[in-house]
Protein backbone atom coordinates (compact mmCIF):
# COMPACT_ATOMS: atom_id res chain seq x y z
CA UNK A 1 0.00 0.00 0.00
CA UNK A 2 2.89 2.37 0.69
CA UNK A 3 3.89 2.12 -2.95
CA UNK A 4 0.45 3.26 -4.19
CA UNK A 5 0.47 6.89 -5.27
CA UNK A 6 -2.82 8.77 -5.46
CA UNK A 7 -2.72 11.61 -7.95
CA UNK A 8 -5.53 13.87 -6.76
CA UNK A 9 -5.41 15.88 -9.98
CA UNK A 10 -6.98 12.91 -11.77
CA UNK A 11 -9.79 12.54 -9.23
CA UNK A 12 -13.01 14.36 -8.45
CA UNK A 13 -12.63 15.09 -4.73
CA UNK A 14 -15.86 15.27 -2.69
CA UNK A 15 -16.10 15.95 1.05
CA UNK A 16 -19.65 14.72 1.74
CA UNK A 17 -21.14 12.68 -1.08
CA UNK A 18 -24.60 11.10 -1.17
CA UNK A 19 -25.59 8.28 -3.50
CA UNK A 20 -29.36 8.10 -4.13
CA UNK A 21 -29.55 5.95 -7.27
CA UNK A 22 -30.08 2.22 -7.74
CA UNK A 23 -30.30 -0.27 -10.59
CA UNK A 24 -33.73 1.06 -11.67
CA UNK A 25 -32.71 4.71 -11.91
CA UNK A 26 -32.38 4.78 -15.69
CA UNK A 27 -36.18 4.37 -15.86
CA UNK A 28 -38.26 7.57 -15.87
CA UNK A 29 -40.98 6.21 -13.56
CA UNK A 30 -38.54 4.91 -10.96
CA UNK A 31 -36.49 8.08 -11.11
CA UNK A 32 -39.43 10.41 -10.48
CA UNK A 33 -41.20 8.31 -7.83
CA UNK A 34 -38.31 6.49 -6.11
CA UNK A 35 -35.26 8.75 -6.43
CA UNK A 36 -36.38 12.40 -6.47
CA UNK A 37 -38.24 11.98 -3.14
CA UNK A 38 -34.89 11.05 -1.55
CA UNK A 39 -33.64 14.57 -2.27
CA UNK A 40 -36.51 15.97 -0.21
CA UNK A 41 -35.79 13.53 2.58
CA UNK A 42 -32.24 14.93 2.75
CA UNK A 43 -33.60 18.48 2.60
CA UNK A 44 -36.07 17.71 5.40
CA UNK A 45 -33.42 16.43 7.81
CA UNK A 46 -30.22 18.26 6.83
CA UNK A 47 -28.82 21.31 5.12
CA UNK A 48 -28.80 20.15 1.51
CA UNK A 49 -25.98 22.57 0.66
CA UNK A 50 -23.59 20.62 2.87
CA UNK A 51 -23.82 17.52 0.67
CA UNK A 52 -22.98 16.71 -2.93
CA UNK A 53 -25.44 14.42 -4.67
CA UNK A 54 -23.61 11.95 -6.91
CA UNK A 55 -25.28 10.45 -9.97
CA UNK A 56 -23.91 8.22 -12.74
CA UNK A 57 -23.44 9.45 -16.28
CA UNK A 58 -26.81 8.26 -17.64
CA UNK A 59 -27.54 7.98 -21.36
CA UNK A 60 -30.62 10.16 -20.84
CA UNK A 61 -30.66 13.71 -19.48
CA UNK A 62 -33.83 13.80 -17.34
CA UNK A 63 -31.98 12.58 -14.23
CA UNK A 64 -29.43 15.40 -14.31
CA UNK A 65 -31.94 18.07 -15.35
CA UNK A 66 -34.50 17.21 -12.66
CA UNK A 67 -31.95 17.11 -9.83
CA UNK A 68 -30.53 20.49 -10.84
CA UNK A 69 -34.01 22.01 -10.69
CA UNK A 70 -33.96 21.18 -6.96
CA UNK A 71 -30.30 21.71 -6.05
CA UNK A 72 -27.20 22.84 -7.91
CA UNK A 73 -24.99 20.81 -5.58
CA UNK A 74 -24.87 17.73 -7.80
CA UNK A 75 -22.01 16.01 -9.59
CA UNK A 76 -22.19 13.60 -12.51
CA UNK A 77 -19.60 10.85 -12.10
CA UNK A 78 -17.54 10.87 -15.28
CA UNK A 79 -14.31 9.49 -13.82
CA UNK A 80 -12.90 8.06 -10.59
CA UNK A 81 -13.77 10.06 -7.49
CA UNK A 82 -12.19 10.44 -4.06
CA UNK A 83 -14.81 10.57 -1.30
CA UNK A 84 -13.89 11.73 2.18
CA UNK A 85 -17.34 10.73 3.43
CA UNK A 86 -20.00 8.82 1.54
CA UNK A 87 -23.65 8.24 2.42
CA UNK A 88 -26.17 6.00 0.70
CA UNK A 89 -29.95 6.33 0.90
CA UNK A 90 -31.62 2.97 0.42
CA UNK A 91 -35.11 2.31 -0.92
CA UNK A 92 -37.71 4.50 0.81
CA UNK A 93 -40.80 2.59 -0.25
CA UNK A 94 -42.16 -0.33 -2.21
CA UNK A 95 -41.84 0.63 -5.86
CA UNK A 96 -45.20 1.87 -7.11
CA UNK A 97 -46.20 3.28 -3.71
CA UNK A 98 -44.20 6.51 -3.16
CA UNK A 99 -44.43 8.37 0.13
CA UNK A 100 -47.28 10.89 -0.28
CA UNK A 101 -45.58 13.78 1.54
CA UNK A 102 -42.31 13.52 -0.40
CA UNK A 103 -43.79 13.00 -3.89
CA UNK A 104 -46.14 15.94 -3.28
CA UNK A 105 -43.10 18.12 -2.57
CA UNK A 106 -41.50 16.95 -5.81
CA UNK A 107 -44.59 18.02 -7.75
CA UNK A 108 -44.93 21.35 -5.97
CA UNK A 109 -41.30 22.34 -6.51
CA UNK A 110 -41.01 21.29 -10.16
CA UNK A 111 -44.35 22.78 -11.20
CA UNK A 112 -43.30 26.15 -9.76
CA UNK A 113 -40.33 26.05 -12.12
CA UNK A 114 -42.58 25.41 -15.12
CA UNK A 115 -45.56 27.76 -14.93
CA UNK A 116 -47.71 27.57 -18.06
CA UNK A 117 -51.15 29.10 -18.49
CA UNK A 118 -52.03 27.58 -21.86
CA UNK A 119 -55.46 26.05 -22.48
CA UNK A 120 -55.97 22.41 -21.35
CA UNK A 121 -55.31 19.66 -23.87
CA UNK A 122 -56.20 16.04 -24.51
CA UNK A 123 -53.03 13.98 -24.96
CA UNK A 124 -52.24 10.49 -26.20
CA UNK A 125 -48.77 9.05 -25.45
CA UNK A 126 -47.50 6.85 -28.26
CA UNK A 127 -44.94 4.10 -27.65
CA UNK A 128 -44.02 4.00 -31.32
CA UNK A 129 -40.30 4.27 -30.51
CA UNK A 130 -40.34 1.74 -27.68
CA UNK A 131 -39.11 -1.82 -28.08
CA UNK A 132 -42.12 -3.27 -26.28
CA UNK A 133 -45.75 -2.71 -25.21
CA UNK A 134 -46.76 -1.02 -28.46
CA UNK A 135 -50.29 -1.09 -29.88
CA UNK A 136 -50.81 -3.51 -32.77
CA UNK A 137 -53.12 -1.11 -34.65
CA UNK A 138 -51.95 2.24 -33.30
CA UNK A 139 -52.31 4.11 -36.60
CA UNK A 140 -56.04 3.46 -36.52
CA UNK A 141 -56.29 4.50 -32.87
CA UNK A 142 -54.29 7.68 -33.52
CA UNK A 143 -56.51 8.63 -36.46
CA UNK A 144 -59.58 8.28 -34.24
CA UNK A 145 -58.04 10.20 -31.32
CA UNK A 146 -56.95 13.02 -33.62
CA UNK A 147 -60.58 13.35 -34.70
CA UNK A 148 -61.34 13.78 -30.99
CA UNK A 149 -58.77 16.62 -30.80
CA UNK A 150 -56.07 14.61 -29.03
CA UNK A 151 -52.46 15.72 -29.33
CA UNK A 152 -50.05 12.83 -30.06
CA UNK A 153 -46.93 12.92 -27.87
CA UNK A 154 -43.74 10.83 -27.84
CA UNK A 155 -42.61 11.29 -24.24
CA UNK A 156 -39.08 9.95 -24.73
CA UNK A 157 -38.45 12.68 -27.33
CA UNK A 158 -39.16 15.47 -24.82
CA UNK A 159 -36.77 16.99 -22.31
CA UNK A 160 -37.69 16.73 -18.64
CA UNK A 161 -38.84 20.35 -18.46
CA UNK A 162 -40.85 19.97 -21.67
CA UNK A 163 -42.62 16.91 -20.25
CA UNK A 164 -43.69 18.88 -17.18
CA UNK A 165 -44.93 21.78 -19.33
CA UNK A 166 -46.77 19.46 -21.72
CA UNK A 167 -48.55 17.28 -19.18
CA UNK A 168 -49.30 19.99 -16.64
CA UNK A 169 -51.87 21.36 -19.10
CA UNK A 170 -53.37 17.95 -19.97
CA UNK A 171 -56.92 17.39 -18.75
CA UNK A 172 -57.32 13.98 -20.43
CA UNK A 173 -54.40 11.58 -20.86
CA UNK A 174 -54.48 8.23 -22.67
CA UNK A 175 -51.58 5.78 -22.89
CA UNK A 176 -50.63 2.14 -22.71
CA UNK A 177 -48.92 1.01 -19.50
CA UNK A 178 -45.42 2.46 -19.39
CA UNK A 179 -43.05 5.09 -18.02
CA UNK A 180 -44.73 7.89 -19.99
CA UNK A 181 -47.81 7.66 -17.79
CA UNK A 182 -45.68 8.81 -14.86
CA UNK A 183 -46.37 12.28 -16.25
CA UNK A 184 -49.90 12.14 -14.82
CA UNK A 185 -48.17 13.50 -11.70
CA UNK A 186 -47.98 16.95 -13.32
CA UNK A 187 -51.70 17.06 -14.18
CA UNK A 188 -54.21 19.12 -12.21
CA UNK A 189 -56.57 17.42 -9.73
CA UNK A 190 -59.73 15.88 -11.23
CA UNK A 191 -58.17 15.53 -14.67
CA UNK A 192 -58.82 12.23 -16.42
CA UNK A 193 -56.46 9.33 -17.19
CA UNK A 194 -57.20 6.25 -19.30
CA UNK A 195 -54.58 3.50 -19.12
CA UNK A 196 -54.54 0.71 -21.71
CA UNK A 197 -53.22 -2.33 -19.87
CA UNK A 198 -53.44 -6.08 -19.44
CA UNK A 199 -54.80 -7.90 -16.41
CA UNK A 200 -51.70 -7.89 -14.21
CA UNK A 201 -52.09 -7.52 -10.46
CA UNK A 202 -48.62 -5.97 -10.23
CA UNK A 203 -49.34 -3.11 -12.65
CA UNK A 204 -51.30 -0.82 -10.33
CA UNK A 205 -48.68 1.93 -9.99
CA UNK A 206 -50.58 4.46 -12.10
CA UNK A 207 -53.77 3.84 -10.15
CA UNK A 208 -51.85 4.55 -6.94
CA UNK A 209 -50.34 7.75 -8.36
CA UNK A 210 -53.74 8.91 -9.59
CA UNK A 211 -55.21 8.47 -6.12
CA UNK A 212 -52.38 10.48 -4.56
CA UNK A 213 -52.96 13.42 -6.89
CA UNK A 214 -56.77 13.18 -7.10
CA UNK A 215 -56.75 12.22 -10.78
CA UNK A 216 -59.78 10.38 -12.14
CA UNK A 217 -58.27 7.05 -13.18
CA UNK A 218 -59.82 4.61 -15.71
CA UNK A 219 -58.43 1.56 -17.47
CA UNK A 220 -59.13 -0.47 -20.60
CA UNK A 221 -58.11 -4.13 -20.36
CA UNK A 222 -56.66 -5.91 -23.37
CA UNK A 223 -54.45 -8.91 -24.12
CA UNK A 224 -50.74 -8.89 -24.83
CA UNK A 225 -48.93 -10.87 -27.49
CA UNK A 226 -47.87 -14.32 -26.25
CA UNK A 227 -49.23 -13.38 -22.79
CA UNK A 228 -45.92 -11.61 -22.17
CA UNK A 229 -45.98 -8.61 -19.80
CA UNK A 230 -43.74 -6.74 -22.26
CA UNK A 231 -45.56 -7.99 -25.37
CA UNK A 232 -47.40 -5.67 -27.73
CA UNK A 233 -51.05 -4.93 -26.93
CA UNK A 234 -53.67 -6.62 -29.11
CA UNK A 235 -56.28 -3.87 -28.92
CA UNK A 236 -59.81 -4.31 -30.26
CA UNK A 237 -60.40 -1.00 -32.03
CA UNK A 238 -64.22 -1.03 -31.97
CA UNK A 239 -64.40 -1.99 -28.28
CA UNK A 240 -61.93 0.74 -27.40
CA UNK A 241 -63.79 3.32 -29.47
CA UNK A 242 -67.09 2.51 -27.76
CA UNK A 243 -65.43 2.47 -24.34
CA UNK A 244 -63.95 5.92 -24.96
CA UNK A 245 -67.30 7.35 -26.09
CA UNK A 246 -68.98 6.14 -22.91
CA UNK A 247 -66.16 7.55 -20.81
CA UNK A 248 -66.40 10.85 -22.64
CA UNK A 249 -70.00 11.28 -21.48
CA UNK A 250 -69.00 11.19 -17.80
Amino acid sequence: LKKIKIHFSTYLVVDNGIIITDRHSSNYYHWVTDVLPKVYLIKKRHDLNKFTILIPKFKSSFQRDSIRMITKNVKVIKKNIFLKKCYYISQLNISGCPRPDLIQKVKKKLLLSNKDNQAPQKIYISRKYSKYRRLNNENKIIKFLKSENFKIVYAEKLSFMKQIKTFSKANFLISTHGAGLTNLIWMKPYSKVLEIRSFNKYQNSNFALSNLFKINYHYFLTKQKNNNSNGNYLLNYLKFKNFYKELKKN
